[in-house]
């Protein structure tokens, strides 16, 4: 509840008790200017202006504070960030929930450096919270436990209230928010079922060459052997949107890219094409940084359907999404360039890319990309949901990556390196250092247990040629056969 509804059900009685300052603030929330409020009320309009916000004008006052309204939307916001998939409790996450909570009334000067920590340390149990359901689980606890506190029957050591697991690590959570367990889980909950809910940014590579071929009437010129990324949005009913350029933000950080026109065109048209009653958006790795971006988050958050922003299925799923749309993209994009009727007083220069967004946006409207995006996301089992198929993915990356070989323990190693330095000053040789190194591998091995002593090394016998020229007979006559 906002604080000026509580000051209008204040008594005559109870505003002739309050302090000029609280009068002052009183008259500035009913619609009083600072200058005469603080005139009126003989108080400092600084101090006034400063406390009405619920700041300090001290330079070692209290850190800023919200009131328990403030504290409440700010709990909502994390509750509704939770709901879309995201888990926001880190310093990079606080922009989003600030921009969320300045939406819904918070003043922006509240809101200070570390203020996301500071209010995780009064309240710890909302950053232990990974999904909203946790929130209903610990309340039942807390409630059991306040009333067994209050039997004297129950001994306190009888007490076991176990609140929800600890938050995972981000790792973790990448790994099983990539795999079959979280599709299955969306298709119980039903955001897999409507081909008008279930949607995909992914980016592709589009290259330039017959463009500035056409442009130039040269095969090699400047820029050219650089393709440009183009954002692709969709759904599995076949609605997608205009194509998005997307521009890294420098030539020396290659992975930041500078989403500022997807943003936009995610404001006109992707907000009005969302009519599934449950929505969720998968993003691949190179998209999935507009899951930190607070424009999209809002953007997504002030639809009145449930919205889900989920990382795209790793392994060879997002491979043949990315493949089988890319390809397309590209055929039909070097079709509509050499049949475009392009002006030559427009050259685009080399890091330029308003003309090929604007001729890309012209030829995305006049191909039929619906049979491409219906049988992209077939292929990939998302729609119609088939489970079977992430399964197989699943299980075909993990045999192509080896498990990692365990590195061996050596015993004294430390020493035996400050040894081998010390004879490398001396001037020995390589094959000097050999043998008084193995001397000495020796002699430490003595005098370690039994337990702990390296296994000797053990070499197969030395065959001769004869027995090497056999052996290759034998294997060639066994493959004639």
């Amino acid at each position: 509840m906002d604080s000026s509804e509580n000051d209008d059900q204040l008594t005559v009685e109870e505003v002739e008790e309050m302090s000029p300052m609280e009068r002052a603030i009183k008259a500035v929330r009913d619609g009083m200017s600072y200058k005469k409020a603080a005139k009126t009320f003989k108080v400092a309009r600084t101090t006034l202006r400063m406390r009405s916000l619920g700041l300090s004008s001290g330079i070692m006052g209290p850190r800023r504070r919200f009131t328990p309204w403030e504290e409440e939307i700010i709990k909502d916001v994390l509750k509704q960030c939770r709901d879309m998939g995201l888990n926001v409790n880190r310093k990079r996450d606080a922009p989003i929930v600030q921009k969320m909570a300045i939406a819904k009334g918070i003043h922006e000067k509240k809101f200070g450096g570390n203020w996301l920590s500071n209010f995780f340390d009064r309240h710890p149990l909302e950053k232990r919270l990974v999904s909203s359901s946790d929130a209903e689980k610990d309340a039942e606890t807390v409630a059991e436990a306040d009333i067994q506190m209050t039997d004297p029957s129950i001994s306190l050591g009888d007490m076991n209230f176990p609140l929800s697991a600890p938050k995972i690590s981000s790792t973790q959570q990448q790994r099983d928010m990539s795999g079959p367990e979280l599709m299955e889980e969306m298709n119980k909950e039903g955001y897999l079922a409507e081909p008008q809910g279930v949607w995909i940014i992914a980016e592709c590579l589009i290259s330039l060459k017959r463009y500035y071929k056409k442009y130039y009437d040269k095969v090699e010129t400047p820029g050219s052997d650089k393709p440009i990324r183009v954002l692709v949005c969709g759904n599995a009913a076949g609605s997608f949107l205009s194509p998005s350029v997307v521009q890294l933000r420098s030539q020396q950080e290659p992975v930041a890219r500078d989403f500022t026109d997807f943003l936009t065109l995610i404001r006109q048209q992707l907000l009005h094409l969302i009519t599934a009653r449950k929505n969720v958006i998968f993003m691949d790795r190179p998209s999935s940084e507009l899951r930190l971006m607070p424009d999209f988050v809002v953007a997504c958050s002030e639809t009145t359907k449930d919205v889900k922003l989920l990382p795209f299925p790793r392994f060879s799923v997002v491979k043949n999404w990315s493949y089988t749309c890319g390809s397309v993209l590209q055929k039909r994009w070097n079709h509509y360039v050499e049949t475009a009727n392009i002006q030559n007083d427009m050259q685009p220069t080399e890091g330029d890319f308003h003309d090929i967004a604007q001729h890309m946006r012209k030829a995305w409207t006049k191909i039929s990309l619906k049979q491409t995006f219906q049988e992209a996301f077939e292929k990939t089992g998302l729609y119609p949901y088939q489970p079977e198929v992430l399964t197989n993915a699943l299980e075909s990356y993990r045999m192509m990556i080896k498990p990692p070989v365990p590195r061996r323990k050596i015993p004294h190693e430390k020493e035996r390196e400050e040894i081998s330095k010390l004879l490398t000053k001396i001037g020995l040789t390589k094959e000097q250092r050999f043998a008084v190194m193995k001397s000495v591998r020796k002699f430490m091995d003595q005098n370690l247990p039994e337990d702990k002593r390296p296994p000797p090394n053990k070499r197969g016998k030395k065959r001769s040629k004869e027995q090497i020229a056999a052996a290759k007979e034998s294997e060639l006559a066994q493959h004639e056969l």
